[in-house]
């Protein structure tokens, strides 16, 4: 045994002493408060609350599976919507394009927009022009874009109001026809 092995060596064992000796053994008053942590009644806790399950229809709109149901309920559903819609083609009632891509001013309902004015263009296009009340900002429309949240479409443009023509959901899987329109603000 060389003298650095002899020196931890030694170093151990009175470190081991001197550990040993600290320790108390005497462990009651650990032993009592543990005792009296058991002992202490439980605090009346309060019942679930309940919660309403609100329906997503998310996934409805836009034509997806919810995650959260199993395939097999997914696959039932997906058959009796299906035949609603067959018969609905068969009914031959109009309905929006469901895989057209909503952007701009279809993300806005007509009542926060206000007509601002018109434009007539080098060709003779008379351009409606919309503000959105939430920010300020002015967009210009023509016959044939899309507005309102409704699939909207503008039908038709005059120098004091922008007609639209929204399609309503009736419940029963047709849509129902409404001509709305944007009046010249006197701001």
């Amino acid at each position: 045994m060389n003298q650095r092995q002899l020196f931890y060596l030694i170093f151990i064992s009175l470190f081991s002493v001197i550990l040993g000796a600290c320790s108390n053994n005497d462990m009651s008053d650990l032993r009592q408060y543990v005792a009296e942590i058991k002992a202490r009644q439980n605090p009346q806790v309060d019942p679930i609350p309940s919660f309403t399950i609100i329906p997503n229809h998310f996934y409805e709109v836009e034509h997806k599976r919810d995650p959260f149901r199993s395939m097999e309920t997914t696959q039932t559903e997906n058959m009796q919507i299906t035949t609603v819609t067959d018969q609905n083609l068969q009914q031959n009632c109009e309905r929006p394009d469901p895989y057209r891509i909503r952007v701009g001013l279809e993300r806005i309902p007509l009542d926060a927009l206000d007509m601002t004015g018109t434009l007539l263009d080098g060709q003779n296009n008379l351009w409606g022009l919309v503000t959105a009340r939430a920010d300020q900002i002015t967009y210009r429309v023509q016959l044939g874009d899309y507005i309102g949240e409704y699939d909207g479409q503008v039908i038709d443009i005059t120098e004091t109001k922008i007609e639209v023509r929204e399609l309503y959901p009736d419940g029963a899987g047709c849509y129902v026809e409404q001509i709305s329109s944007i009046a010249l603000s006197s701001d």
